[in-house]
């Protein structure tokens, strides 16, 4: 009798722990494919997983081939100084040796292009509905970059 309870209780035990990944808080955060990101519609390549241990709320992250390639959505509250905290980063970029550059036709709105680590990067960042998006992927090519963001919708308000 003493075997079978503790049997009993191992089993019970080994599903809980196996469910406890199930109970804790769940986020919309999909591994790939079409994805709302707070404003944000994309369509992330189906060869891109997200990474759930550096992912949250604000900051979803994408990686293709043990991390050659990462794709990364980020949103920030934009506070008043929103406007000099994009110049603040644009020419951080470019004291890293990037490129910066505004987009026309839109507010508020930059891409840059810089080496980190050895890898090409590409970004755009912009405020839209009182918050501070980038869009960046890293190890990507420059038509790869410009397929991403082709697939970028914004809600509108």
């Amino acid at each position: 009798m003493k075997i079978k309870t503790i049997v009993a209780f191992s089993l019970v035990f080994a599903v809980l722990i196996l469910l406890s990944g199930c109970i804790g808080p769940t986020y919309n955060m999909p591994f790939n494919g079409d994805v709302v990101f707070h404003d944000l519609s994309v369509t992330i390549p189906g060869d891109f997983i997200r990474d759930s241990t550096q992912s949250n709320d604000d900051l979803w992250v994408f990686e293709k081939g043990m991390y050659k390639q990462i794709i990364i959505l980020s949103r920030n509250n934009a506070a008043e100084d929103a406007p000099e905290q994009i110049k603040a980063l644009m020419e951080w970029y470019e004291s890293i040796g990037g490129t910066t550059a505004p987009i026309e036709g839109y507010e508020n709105a930059y891409q840059a292009v810089y080496t980190k680590d050895d890898v090409m990067c590409r970004e755009v960042v912009f405020i839209y509905a009182d918050s501070l998006y980038a869009i960046a992927i890293r190890g990507a090519t420059e038509e790869e970059f410009a397929a991403l963001l082709k697939t970028v919708t914004v809600k509108q308000i």
